[in-house]
């Protein structure tokens, strides 16, 4: 695992101040660069900007709607070298049935702290907004608890802001 002392810490960390992200950008589509888990839907994964070339990781915070087409991402910025790391140990092989989940964990401890939620219908971005308060958590998406708070929450997070 990489070091959060690595050179690239400030650029991946303060990145975001200097670009709105691909994945910020109301009624564009939504383009995980890698999926980590997918339930009707992407439920977690990897997007990198094309501007910038940051990465973020996103993590379903709530779900609602059709078919549960209505989520909320929580976007936490990595550095690039992490995200280096993460991408090359899970597209070589292995066979330790557990590794996949040993990476995962090593990521989300790698990555900063919430800087974003956003909201997706259907694969589109909506809109998104800053999660001042709330820290969101990185739940197993069968875990998930009362999106119907998250989504009230959401709601007073963009007009408050």
């Amino acid at each position: 695992m990489t070091s959060l002392n690595d050179s690239d810490t400030n650029a991946a960390h303060h990145a975001d101040n200097d670009c709105h992200h691909d994945w910020l950008v109301s009624g564009e589509p939504l383009n995980p660069c890698f999926t980590i888990d997918f339930w009707q839907g992407l439920t977690s994964g990897l997007v990198k900007c094309e501007a910038c070339q940051q990465y973020n990781l996103l993590h379903l915070q709530a779900w609602q709607g059709r078919n549960l087409r209505d989520r909320i991402y929580s976007c936490a910025p990595l550095l690039n070298s992490s995200a280096a790391v993460f991408l090359r140990n899970m597209n070589s092989d292995y066979c330790d049935l557990t590794r996949k989940q040993q990476e995962v964990d090593a990521l989300i401890v790698s990555a900063g702290p919430v800087q974003h939620l956003v909201l997706v219908k259907d694969t589109i971005v909506d809109s998104s907004c800053s999660p001042r308060h709330l820290k969101p958590g990185y739940l197993h998406w069968r875990e998930l608890g009362d999106s119907d708070s998250w989504f009230s929450r959401f709601k007073e997070l963009q007009s408050s802001g």
